[in-house]
């Protein structure tokens, strides 16, 4: 997925199994500082989703209990909060977010973060 900026980039890279036939299921996340390769943070219930504007933090999608979004920290892999939701989409720019609901999609938009 994307790049943070700043001194200390990442990249995030989700882990995924090939069943029978063309269905891939993502299981877990790794963050990668890009300077060095050197492994900053995981997540085995977590796929991520993608960098949010600004770069600083990562969106991450976890199907445990129903579904979740969880937003961390892309340094520090901190977990900055959670909610229950199903699994959303997040435009490439991540300044715009859409949700499934029973109703149709949800979409936000988001402000950078500083």
């Amino acid at each position: 997925l994307g790049v943070a900026g700043g001194p200390g980039d990442v990249v995030a890279v989700n882990a995924g199994i090939r069943g029978s036939g063309s269905a891939q299921t993502q299981k877990g996340m790794k963050v990668f500082e890009t300077r060095n390769g050197q492994m900053k943070f995981s997540s085995v219930k977590h796929v991520a989703l993608g960098f949010m504007a600004g770069g600083t933090r990562l969106l991450a999608w976890s199907e445990a209990q129903g579904g979740s979004i969880e937003l961390f920290d892309a340094v520090s892999g901190a977990s900055l909060g959670s909610t229950k939701s199903a699994r959303p989409w997040l435009s490439m720019d991540g300044r715009w977010m859409a949700v499934p609901t029973n109703s149709g999609l949800q979409i936000s938009a988001i402000d950078p973060v500083k």
